[in-house]
């Protein structure tokens, strides 16, 4: 299989800026070049319109939206805490860690 070359050089690199959409094309050839690289999209828009001055002046007021949490976040991170402060069902290495933390940013120097 051979391989697209594409020979860009100081001659042609307008053209190709153009081609490639990063300056508007000028002709037919640039212009099939960025069709073909960037196809058509059909975008599904509302038919709804927004009135930018509204928003400038601060007249319009935006919508509220609900947001759903399906599970309790706060309930497991307290049993987190609970089990960190108690020290119970915790391995020993976590809870030499807990201690060796403690005693390192100022806390007590008593170990439980």
């Amino acid at each position: 299989m051979g391989k697209n070359k594409f020979n860009i050089t100081q001659d042609n690199i307008i053209e190709w800026l153009r081609s490639t959409g990063y300056l508007f094309p000028k002709n037919k050839r640039e212009l099939s070049r960025f069709e073909k690289l960037y196809p058509k999209v059909n975008r599904e828009t509302k038919n709804t319109s927004i009135d930018p001055f509204a928003i400038i002046e601060g007249s319009r007021k935006p919508k509220k939206i609900q947001i759903q949490f399906e599970k309790d976040d706060n309930k497991e991170y307290s049993d987190l805490r609970m089990a960190a402060r108690k020290f119970e069902n915790l391995p020993d290495h976590i809870r030499e860690k807990i201690k060796q933390n403690h005693k390192n940013n100022g806390g007590d120097k008593s170990e439980n």
